[in-house]
């Protein structure tokens, strides 16, 4: 029985040999632990371009088990059925963001390899890591180094930029503006050694090293993946030297480093059940702790002076395998304890609409014109874009509706509206609206209210500014077409809200209404009786 799998062409060789000795111990080892499969190894081309559908589709009928960054076209792959989830993964100590990268629903679209991110390296004491990217930059007068020639390039500083900004990547933020990451981008392009950086020279690992390491007089920062830039410096026998490794901080804010995942992904042609169990044997054995960290050390060479391929695994449990001399692993792994993987509904519209995004980036940063982009097919402002913006003004809504009407009609008016504001607030808080976003909300109420304006329009002129505080650094048009998908949301949310306030108001009266008469009877006596003293 054979079993076909391609390796991800992004790992570091150890060896000018195209992973040859890699794939050959990988075969020998598991055939020597399941001798009834037939392990075919190859590595992917760089023919092939792993971002576009069609050369993917092509791969995945050749063969059963491929290695892929599943940051941005997992999602295509799912719809276009090209793969199929594994029924259990192995049983590892797994990078909860890697977890979360494969998981669609309930079901694992995947099995976790290795763990990307952009990293910065400098020479130790350079640069410190609290302060952001630029304010580096401009403290040292220092030099960047980093590939801008590819459009993944720009795509993956553009999503790290917005994580570190906002704390989170939504298809919201992806749309925005986000003034700041821009200019940090685009500073960090003007900071460029000798403008080489959109010449595709940094396209290669180990030019780039060179190119670092030969800048003795100036303040060099070298960005990109781990495994390239501490494999390239190492093979160019730089790395005795002391440095400083630190994730990039492309925000005001605390850095919030990005994740980008490589997993072995099944083809949807391995549904039989033999194919799953060797997918499954398979899996179990390319993610165990031995395997990797023979992988990340290079011990399919031999010799003295061999170069580790500085891979982080997405297994905890390898980093008590490896040797000490590779400690930066360590404390890479350490620095992306926290880090967040891009969420589904943005990996599809970036998967779907990577030329758009890549030209949208591209004129903000001034390379381009922005005419240039028309050319190119938006993302749909509406479809699954009015489910995420519209369903909470929805819900909120529905319970501000709901409570205004209910308690206006039990206890009068001015109760009623009370809590209808109160319902709103917790509602706001329960769907994740910051503490401002509520404040702009409560303190617009109260002065429209104060102002005599009738209730029904100081709600939505309340909600309105809200809303125009959530999005106020987007671009005007998508800023107006969320504003007013959320009134409308709200709005509707508000009638129905009503509707059913009144008539769970008229049956909760036929049980509430003695109590309150009878407590209003009371109040009367007790009113009374004191008079009477008096």
């Amino acid at each position: 029985m054979k079993l076909r799998v391609l390796l991800f062409n992004y790992i570091p060789l150890g060896a000018d040999d195209e992973q040859q000795t890699l794939i050959a111990r990988i075969e020998a080892e598991f055939e020597k632990l399941h001798p009834f499969i037939d392990l075919e190894v190859r590595p992917i081309s760089y023919e092939y371009d792993l971002y576009n559908i069609e050369q993917l589709r092509i791969l995945f009928t050749e063969y059963d088990l491929i290695e892929l960054d599943v940051t941005i076209m997992q999602e295509w792959l799912i719809n276009e059925s090209l793969i199929s989830p594994f029924h259990v993964l192995p049983n590892r100590s797994w990078h909860s963001a890697a977890l979360e990268s494969i998981r669609v629903n309930e079901d694992f679209y995947g099995v976790p390899s290795w763990l990307c991110s952009h990293f910065v390296i400098s020479k130790t004491g350079t640069i410190t890591p609290e302060k952001s990217l630029v304010d580096n930059i401009i403290k040292h007068n220092a030099t960047t180094i980093y590939d801008f020639s590819g459009s993944w390039s720009k795509l993956g500083l553009y999503l790290d930029g917005i994580l570190d900004e906002h704390n989170a990547i939504t298809l919201t933020n992806v749309n925005a503006f986000n003034r700041y990451t821009i200019e940090n981008m685009t500073y960090m392009l003007l900071a460029c050694s000798k403008g080489l950086c959109l010449k595709g020279n940094f396209s290669n690992p180990m030019f780039s090293a060179k190119h670092f390491s030969s800048m003795t007089s100036q303040t060099p920062i070298l960005i990109g993946y781990l495994e390239s830039i501490l494999h390239s410096l190492g093979k160019s026998g730089e790395l005795r030297q002391n440095y400083s490794l630190d994730t990039l901080h492309l925000s005001r804010r605390q850095s919030s480093p990005i994740l980008f995942v490589d997993a072995w992904v099944k083809s949807n042609q391995c549904n039989n059940t033999t194919c799953n169990r060797m997918a499954q044997l398979f899996t179990d054995y390319i993610t165990s702790k031995e395997t990797q960290s023979w992988i990340i050390s290079s011990g399919d060479k031999q010799g003295a002076n061999i170069t580790p391929r500085y891979l982080i695994p997405a297994n905890n449990d390898t980093l008590t395998t490896l040797n000490k001399n590779l400690h930066q692993i360590e404390e890479a792994y350490s620095l992306l304890k926290t880090a967040k993987s891009v969420p589904k509904e943005v990996s599809y519209a970036l998967g779907s609409h990577k030329k758009y995004y890549v030209c949208m980036i591209e004129s903000k940063m001034g390379l381009l014109d922005s005419d240039e982009c028309k050319h190119h097919r938006a993302p749909s402002a509406m479809g699954p874009q009015f489910i995420k913006d519209g369903a909470p003004s929805f819900l909120i809504g529905l319970a501000a509706g709901w409570t205004n009407t209910f308690f206006s009609k039990i206890y009068g008016r001015a109760k009623g509206e009370r809590v209808g504001i109160a319902a709103t607030t917790i509602s706001m808080y329960a769907l994740d609206y910051s503490p401002l976003n509520i404040a702009v909300f409560i303190g617009f109420q109260f002065l429209f209210r104060s102002a005599g304006l009738p209730n029904k329009y100081a709600n939505y002129l309340s909600y309105s500014l809200m809303l125009l505080s959530c999005v106020i650094n987007l671009d005007p048009q998508l800023m107006l077409m969320n504003i007013l998908l959320g009134v409308i949301s709200n709005g509707i949310g508000s009638q129905i809200g009503n509707f059913a306030g009144e008539k769970s108001a008229r049956y909760a009266t036929l049980f509430f209404r003695p109590v309150i008469v009878l407590k209003e009877e009371n109040r009367d006596r007790a009113i009374a009786a004191r008079s009477h003293v008096e």
